[in-house]
């Protein structure tokens, strides 16, 4: 589940700020198309986070601004055990469920901020942690980013409107891991263009992840992300890339998105890593 987090929400995510034009090829100015109404930062309101019962455990950074973060590109990687990998699953199937929630609530008129409350009761129900709250700052359960938005959103008071897409971003800490995933949904019809894009994303996502398997280089993610983003006549995003996860949100290795020669540093996947 945590590949389908980790590019899903990331790729392929161009048209968005209207600087391609229909065919997928970067334009001009004069060519550019706007899909929905561009946003304003700061518009509507964004309230305190959600209240987390003191007897859910909290991950590390929860009240420590000064928690240290991994070394995405140098740290070592962690290689799971059946412990581990056992305790994934359920942090992952955990957030499975609750997306399925929460996308399944997506309406016309409603916010998501309301979409983060939907988020946040599920987790806490389950006796989890949502793993965004207070994460270096963020104030919320959840992250939504819609439309033009490229990843992280932060949910406010802004009603969805017919013709917007939001990209749900879950991400839950239960029995000391997390489980991560992300989901599109629609509301009402969209552009064209915005309906193939989402489409060719979830493509792009479910070649990556075929190559997912013992003996697989890292960088083989990359290259077929890129491959069928290309043969789409899409170009990937180039400031956001995949992730392990685990005990922390984020940990090594670092996964590029695009294609990538291979180096020393490639690894090897063994065993369903954490970053799997």
């Amino acid at each position: 589940r945590r590949v389908h987090g980790i590019l899903q929400m990331n790729i392929l995510r161009c048209l968005k700020r209207g600087l391609l034009n229909s065919a997928g090829r970067r334009g001009n100015q004069n060519s550019r198309i706007y899909y929905t109404p561009m946003l304003t930062p700061g518009e509507y309101k964004v309230t305190p986070a959600r209240k987390v019962p003191d007897h859910i455990p909290r991950p590390g950074y929860a009240g420590n601004p000064k928690y240290p973060r991994h070394d995405l590109y140098k740290g070592s990687i962690h290689i799971a055990n059946d412990e581990h990998i056992s305790k994934m699953k359920s942090s992952a199937k955990l957030v499975s469920q609750t997306l399925s929630l929460a996308l399944s609530k997506v309406k016309e008129g409603m916010t998501t901020d309301e979409i983060d409350e939907i988020v946040h009761n599920n987790i806490i129900n389950a006796g989890a942690y949502p793993s965004p709250i207070d994460y270096y700052g963020f104030p919320k359960s959840v992250c939504t980013s819609v439309n033009e938005v490229v990843v992280h959103g932060i949910p406010d008071f802004r009603p969805l409107k017919k013709g917007d897409y939001v990209n749900v971003d879950i991400t839950c800490y239960l029995n000391g891991v997390h489980g991560d995933t992300s989901g599109m949904a629609i509301i009402g019809e969209v552009h064209p263009d915005i309906y193939k894009l989402i489409v060719n994303t979830k493509r792009a996502l479910y070649a990556a992840i075929k190559v997912c398997k013992p003996g697989a280089k890292f960088c083989d993610i990359g290259d077929a992300i890129h491959a069928s983003a290309s043969k789409s006549g899409y170009f990937v995003c180039e400031h956001y890339g995949g992730h392990g996860i685990g005990k922390d949100m984020h940990m090594p290795p670092i996964i590029c998105l695009l294609y990538t020669s291979p180096s020393p540093r490639d690894a090897t996947l063994s065993r369903m890593p954490s970053s799997a």
